[in-house]
């Protein structure tokens, strides 16, 4: 069955990668991603480099090292700022996953969050309200899905393909979430690479067990 998502809300998805200040540029409200390798092989920067590479251990921001007009000459890719993020300062940013520089969600993240939404409907059904043997229901639920009560945790009940690619200028934005402490109320900004509110993308679910596409949806949607 192949579905739309809509995005709702800003949304981060890890690629495990920080992006350091000394590797963008922030300018005319843009977050620019340096591209370090084409930089290092412009002659223009073949001077500046010893210099460059010993300021570069202290002073963080590549835009108070370098030019911004050779900086500008090499982007990997530009992002729009989100609106609501007034101010970047110039901190490691967290990256958002990508296959060969194209943005994408991939399915084994839909698939946990269809998943979460499955478990908690079919244990509300059962009366079933608190729990703390995470794998012990999530065995018995699959289970009951699929009518493999010898696969437990491990039944295979349901595909998630990964969806279709989208640029990064088309999909993401730089986003700032706040961390608040909860006795000192101290905030501590994080940044993050986030899918824009409204981009849609395609994907595939395929069911496998008891309940239909549209029902494991419904149950979905329930709980979110």
């Amino acid at each position: 069955m192949k579905i739309k998502l809509k995005i709702l809300t800003p949304v981060h998805i890890s690629s495990g990668e920080e992006i350091s200040p000394i590797e963008y540029l922030i300018h005319n409200n843009k977050f620019i991603r340096i591209d370090m390798d084409s930089l290092f092989n412009d002659s223009e920067f073949k001077p500046l480099m010893e210099k460059f590479i010993s300021i570069a251990k202290e002073q963080r921001y590549i835009g108070d090292i370098l030019p911004k007009d050779l900086l500008l000459k090499h982007p990997l890719y530009s992002l729009d700022i989100s609106p609501t993020l007034k101010r970047a300062n110039p901190i490691s940013v967290k990256s958002f996953v990508k296959s060969a520089g194209r943005v994408y969600i991939p399915g084994s993240s839909l698939k946990g969050s269809i998943l979460s939404g499955v478990i908690e409907e079919i244990l509300k059904q059962k009366k079933i309200s608190k729990f703390q043997d995470y794998k012990k229901y999530l065995g018995e639920v699959l289970s009951e899905l699929t009518g493999r009560f010898d696969m437990g945790e491990f039944a295979h009940w349901f595909n998630v393909k990964d969806s279709n690619f989208k640029t990064t200028e088309e999909a993401l934005e730089l986003s700032c979430a706040k961390l608040v402490g909860t006795r000192s109320k101290r905030e501590m900004s994080i940044l993050y690479e986030t899918l824009k509110e409204g981009i849609e993308f395609e994907t595939e679910i395929i069911s496998h067990c008891k309940k239909n596409e549209i029902e494991i949806l419904n149950m979905t949607n329930q709980f979110y």
